[in-house]
């Protein structure tokens, strides 16, 4: 019988996938891209980033906020993926073990 078990998040991973913000803003003063560059500067010296972007025009302005916070995004693989979410947050998959 083969047991499987969830990945914890204090383990060594491979990757992990963002989605930036549909918006700039969430609301009149909080900056979702200066949060979005945080935790990409937090990560990418650890583990392949990939950012999912509502459209190529969220693309763009990801990708113009990172390079000018100095951040390498040739480093970084961008998705298109239409999604509705306003807030930067981790939605990959749930990895299970052997």
């Amino acid at each position: 019988m083969e047991y499987y078990r969830t990945v914890g998040e204090f383990e060594k991973q491979e990757s992990v996938m963002i989605i930036w913000p549909h918006n700039a803003y969430a609301t009149s003063t909080l900056n979702n891209d200066i949060v979005s560059v945080q935790i990409v500067k937090a990560i990418i010296d650890e583990v392949k980033v990939m950012i999912c972007c509502y459209d190529v025009h969220v693309q763009k302005r990801a990708q113009e906020v990172l390079t000018s916070s100095e951040v390498d995004v040739n480093l970084i693989e961008f998705v298109i993926f239409p999604s509705p979410i306003i807030y930067p947050r981790d939605f990959g998959a749930e990895i299970m073990n052997k």
